[in-house]
């Protein structure tokens, strides 16, 4: 027959009538009847004795007392010493955080991030027979103690005594509850175990009674469901029902809860998943033990423990051991174990900046964090970098970089840190975000002759001059161009296309002498490439000197030249959720930095760079729709000397490839100098990349890439050859300027 058990989902307790009537009874009868009046005669010669036992037998109890006093004295200081540094009771502290989920651009779960698997479930979704199972192997008299069960601390204390190993513990939920919360920390790198001594068991029980007045028992078994270790890095009851067997915990049935309320005594010796991993090198279990036969013994002696307390029937105990743990198991144990190769890279850019923006770790701190991350593009750069058919490296010791960003709203599409990262889950040096590099030419287009543009009033139609030039007068700083000639006067937008560096360098010249070093410095600040006054440099026309940039700030201020002169704070995170409140939104407008007609008019000679008559490589990029780039290259100098490296070989190599809604960067290099790390000779493989991504862009997202459209601020002009203010001419030489500075009267007729 069935035993009648608490009802514990209403708190009450439904107790046999005739038992509490007869308990009553017992506590309330009289146990004596009047005593018999007697009369008592004393013996007067007796008396001086029976004074001197009175006497003896008052200091003998004064005696006692004075003991007793002392004994009280020396065990409530001794009880004081016990709860000495005990933690402050909050009953916040119970709850356990759920862990922090990152979902890429579609809303799917991209990772799960935390050392240990979390996420909390509610009292009414945990079934009867779950708390049951916990119930008759972990706690049969929960409902009923009050967070300290004295019958069980004793019989455990005694087996203590017995065995002389204090393995015992006699802990209800509510001490075990206290125990994870306060005194075994489980998050982090110094996850460390509570110590078993008396003072830390002394305070274990006084803030099990606390939380016990404090909290419903519903409320403290929920906290400890959800916090409780069910091995490996799983967390919580939830977690457990998902990593055991692909379900919720609401759909546990009698086997599988079972399985989960004994597993906690043990979980490493208890794990079946152990048994999966003996031969894979992954970790380490000892190949000795039959973990799954453990855990379906265990399961077993947890549904003897039911059948002992009368949750359940001996035919329901008989057919729940019948089923085979194994058959029930979700086998798929490796989806909370690893990160896919293909998303590290992102994810370590999205913890970075989370941290930035909120202070906290979300490898520690709960939260929801929904990401721009698409899992094609993404997966593309991946392959990309570690070599799919279309791509090959020259060298194999070489280092790669890239970002997919999107122009219009500062969204990360994709990242890639590096090649051929091997150890999964861990935190790498993220080369796109991280690494500090020369860029070369790259910075010409978004700094002088942006800047040139915007305040001097050039036209794309300008003339410079492509001779020697001298730094600061010093002979010695002389600004060559990679093959070391000079092609005298010419267009701008040739001298940009052929990427020479002369006339760079006088551009900045000119914005200087106009607008000041703080001016070009402040505006390097705003479009995220750090630098000061103090280091500024004129070498940093042609991206040398001390001018460093990561491949994100560098496809972060090309974008600008897309979007109408707006600078983006580049951006991973899209949304952050806590508590189901957003605490962040990103935004996606950024700050006007340059005169829209000034991008505009730079977007276009951009535009010249791919469609132009150059041998610069960049005509690799031509497609069936506009594309935008500039390439750059830096060398060792001769520096390398000492490792065989020429002088002047090419350190770093660099594409930035755009249309009107995506800039792609690509960084080729190495992480440092060494025996044969320059290129060669003319090298292409940036190119191919920055081309596979533009296809892999444009089949994916199915969009069509158009011209960047032309703002009100800018106009057409034509300019007559090499005048400066400008004379106009109906056979000047065709450009765009904008119309502030557009010449006032007909100028071509001035001497």
């Amino acid at each position: 027959m069935k035993k009648t058990r608490h009802s514990f989902r209403n708190e009450t307790y439904n107790l046999n009538h005739r038992q509490v009537h007869k308990r009553w009874f017992l506590l309330h009868k009289k146990t004596t009847s009047p005593a018999k009046k007697e009369e008592v005669h004393i013996d007067q010669t007796r008396r001086p004795k029976a004074h001197l036992l009175t006497t003896i037998m008052a200091g003998l109890v004064s005696l006692l007392v004075i003991i007793g006093l002392i004994s009280a004295i020396i065990g409530f200081n001794y009880g004081l010493g016990l709860l000495e540094g005990m933690p402050e009771y909050h009953s916040e502290d119970l709850k356990s955080q759920d862990s922090t989920i990152i979902y890429d651009a579609d809303g799917n779960i991209l990772q799960e991030l935390g050392e240990y698997k979390r996420e909390n479930v509610e009292y009414e979704d945990l079934p009867n027979v779950l708390i049951d199972a916990f119930l008759a192997i972990e706690d049969s008299r929960y409902f009923e103690h009050f967070g300290f069960d004295i019958p069980r601390f004793l019989k455990a204390l005694l087996e203590n005594i017995k065995a002389g190993d204090f393995e015992q513990g006699g802990s209800t939920f509510t001490m075990q509850l206290i125990k994870n919360t306060y005194f075994q920390k489980d998050d982090g790198e110094d996850s460390t175990l509570a110590e078993k001594k008396l003072s830390r068991k002394a305070q274990e029980i006084i803030l099990a009674i606390k939380a016990d007045r404090d909290l419903s028992k519903k409320e403290i078994l929920t906290d400890y469901l959800n916090r409780i270790n069910f091995g490996n890095n799983i967390r919580g009851i939830e977690k457990a029902a998902n990593y055991y067997f692909d379900i919720s915990a609401s759909e546990l049935n009698l086997s599988k809860a079972a399985f989960l309320a004994g597993i906690i005594n043990s979980p490493n010796i208890y794990n079946p998943y152990n048994n999966l991993i003996k031969d894979s090198g992954n970790i380490y279990v000892n190949p000795n033990i039959d973990y799954l036969a453990n855990g379906q013994r265990r399961r077993d002696e947890v549904i003897d423990m039911m059948l002992y307390h009368g949750y359940i029937s001996e035919n329901e105990a008989r057919l729940a051991k019948m089923i085979d743990l194994e058959d029930e198991l979700a086998r798929d144990d490796d989806k909370w174990n690893e990160v896919s190769p293909y998303y590290q890279s992102y994810i370590d850019a999205v913890v970075e900046e989370v941290k930035d923006i909120t202070g906290k770790d979300p490898y520690y701190s709960s939260m929801k964090i929904y990401t721009s991350m698409d899992p094609t593009i993404q997966k593309t750069v991946y392959d990309l970098q570690n070599e799919n058919t279309y791509i090959r490296y020259p060298q194999a010791n070489m280092q790669s970089a890239i970002v997919v960003l999107n122009n219009q709203n500062g969204k990360i599409i994709a990242l890639g840190g590096g090649r051929e990262e091997e150890e999964l889950g861990a935190r790498h040096f993220n080369r796109a975000t991280m690494a500090k590099l020369q860029p070369g030419s790259t910075i010409k287009p978004i700094f002088e002759y942006l800047l040139a543009f915007n305040d001097l009033g050039w036209a794309t139609s300008h003339v410079v001059d492509d001779k020697p030039v001298y730094l600061y007068d010093d002979k010695d700083l002389q600004i060559y161009n990679a093959d070391g000639k000079y092609r005298g006067k010419m267009l701008l937008k040739d001298a940009l296309g052929n990427s020479l560096n002369s006339p760079a360098v006088q551009a900045l010249e000119d914005v200087v002498e106009a607008k000041g070093i703080p001016y070009v410095v402040d505006y390097l600040n705003s479009i995220g490439i750090k630098c000061s006054t103090e280091t500024f440099d004129l070498q940093y026309a042609i991206g040398g000197s001390t001018l460093q940039v990561t491949p994100l700030q560098l496809a972060a201020s090309h974008a600008i030249i897309l979007n109408g002169g707006r600078y983006i704070k580049p951006h991973t995170v899209d949304r952050i959720v806590v508590d189901g409140e957003t605490i962040y939104e990103p935004d996606t407008i950024g700050e006007q930095v340059v005169k829209p007609g000034a991008a505009y008019m730079m977007a276009q000679l951009e535009y010249n760079n791919v469609y132009g008559p150059y041998l610069n490589l960049m005509n690799m990029l031509r497609t069936g729709y506009p594309v935008y780039a500039k390439t750059g290259t830096t060398d060792w100098g001769d520096s390398g000397l000492a490792y065989g490296i020429p002088k002047g070989a090419a350190r770093d190599n660099w594409q930035v490839a755009s249309t009107d809604t995506y800039t792609n960067v690509v960084w080729l290099g190495w992480d440092k100098m060494g025996y044969g790390t320059y290129f060669y000779g003319i090298e292409t493989t940036k190119g191919d990349m920055a081309r596979y991504l533009l296809d892999a862009e444009y089949e994916h997202f199915n969009y069509d890439p158009g011209y960047v459209k032309k703002p009100d601020d800018v106009t057409s002009i034509k300019t007559v050859w090499g005048s400066f203010p400008y004379r106009t001419s109906p056979f000047g030489n065709e450009g765009y300027i904008l119309k502030e500075f557009y010449p006032s009267s007909f100028l071509w007729f001035r001497n």
